[in-house]
Parts: C-alpha cells; structure tokens; sequence
C-alpha cells in the first residue's frame, strides 16, 4: 500500500485525505455509524453496535466537540486505524488519549 493509499484509508474524511494537525484534539474515540430507512444518519447513538453499517474514528477537539477522521467497514478496522493514529501524533509531539464509546 502506497502512503497515499494509507491516507485515504486513515483520513478520508479530511480535506484532500492529509493528516489532521494533531495538536487540535485530546482524545480519539470509535463509534458505529448507522444508516436508517429514511437516509438519517445515526454516530454514536445506536444501542445495538452489531447494526453499525460502518464505524467512525472521531477526533475530540480540545475547545469541545468531534471530528470525524476516518469511516471504516468494521469495529477491528476502527481499531486499528485509531491505535495508528495514536503512533502517529505522538510522532508529531502530540498525546492523544485513546477510548471507545462505553456502550462497546
């Protein structure tokens, strides 16, 4: 996998797939995204992950709220993707804390 491919697996939902500046967030978290009949998203408010359609790696911003970083097909994939994140704002200087939803 060439690094551009890596991007656009770990950022896809970043301008133009490039690595966010780490130093804007504290945490990451993973969460099952669910689609419903009438086209309505559901992040993070399922109680049955087992319907997630696909899962999100979020980005907590320090000033408050998430940003979506990354949609991949499954929880494991999610996980993986986050803990590479992880190494890679550290590579950076940055610290970031790791945790899914508790539901999960």
């Amino acid at each position: 996998m060439t690094a551009s491919e890596i991007n656009q697996t770990l950022f896809n939902n970043c301008t133009d797939w490039k690595e966010p500046d780490w130093s804007q967030y504290d945490a990451l978290e993973i969460d099952p995204v669910y689609e419903d009949p009438q086209g309505a998203f559901w992040e993070r408010l399922i109680d049955e992950p087992w319907l997630a359609q696909f899962w999100t790696v979020y980005g907590h911003v320090k000033t408050g709220g998430v940003e979506a970083l990354t949609d991949v097909s499954t929880q494991r994939l999610a996980t993986l993707a986050a803990a590479r994140m992880v190494e890679l704002a550290a590579q950076k200087g940055s610290t970031l804390d790791y945790w899914k939803s508790a539901r999960f």
